[in-house]
This record gives structure tokens, C-alpha cells and sequence, in this order.
């Protein structure tokens, strides 16, 4: 996720003021690098999730239609039980919980860079926290 801040600095720092072609292209490989890689395991996270829905649905399924059964309440109950569940684990928003640990670290990397960085990361996340979804 640092990918573009860091090569944005660095095409400032080192590219521009040098003006050396070598340097700008060995940076956009590395860039490119980074961002398929991050392409790579963001489409694995999602496949892992897919399955572990998948897995949870096949395994809970009977025994809370048997419960639902038992507890008289209709069966088409249980279904949206399980495919809310299952919703769950495909969706966007279990990304965010997984990714919200790293805030700290993202935004202690930015203040390294700058300080108002890090400034900037951290009452954007703040922001985010407060709008209401």
C-alpha cells in the first residue's frame, strides 16, 4: 500500500533531479513488482475468505436447519441465516477488520517519511471511523 508514496518520493527526490532514465525505469519495474504482488495475495485473501465461507456453510448448514427445525421456525430462516453468514466472509467489509491492525504500522511508516504524513494517514483513518457506513 506504500507503494505509490514511496515512488512518487523517490521519482522526486532521485529521478528529477538527476535526470537519469536508468533510475526512473528500475523504479517503475520495482513499483509494478510491488503492486502485482499485492494484486497476487489480495486475490488470494479473497479465495482463502470464498472458501472458509464455502467450508462454514457445507459444515453448519445441517445442524442449524436442525435446530431451526426444532425450534419450529421455518426453515427458509435458517437459509438466510447461513447466506448472511456466508455474505459475511465474501464481502469487502471483513477485509477492513483484517487490515485495521496494519493502520498503526502504515501510519508510523508515513510519519517516518514525513510527520504531516502520518498526520494526514491518521485523521483520514479517523475520519473513516466517524462516517457512519
Amino acid at each position: 500500500m506504500l507503494v505509490s508514496p514511496i515512488f512518487m518520493m523517490q521519482v522526486f527526490d532521485r529521478v528529477l533531479m538527476s535526470a537519469h532514465h536508468e533510475t526512473l525505469y528500475g523504479l517503475t519495474m520495482l513499483a509494478i513488482s510491488a503492486l502485482v504482488i499485492l494484486g497476487v495475495l489480495d486475490a488470494l485473501r479473497q479465495m482463502v475468505l470464498a472458501r472458509a465461507g464455502n467450508w462454514l456453510e457445507q459444515h453448519a448448514s445441517g445442524r442449524l436447519i436442525d435446530s431451526t427445525l426444532l425450534d419450529g421456525q421455518p426453515v427458509s430462516q435458517a437459509f438466510q441465516h447461513i447466506s448472511a453468514v456466508k455474505g459475511f466472509f465474501c464481502a469487502q467489509s471483513v477485509f477492513a477488520l483484517l487490515d485495521a491492525p496494519w493502520l498503526f504500522v502504515f501510519a508510523a511508516l508515513l510519519w517516518w517519511m514525513h510527520p504531516w504524513l502520518g498526520l494526514v494517514a491518521l485523521g483520514g483513518a479517523s475520519a473513516l471511523l466517524v462516517i457512519p457506513s
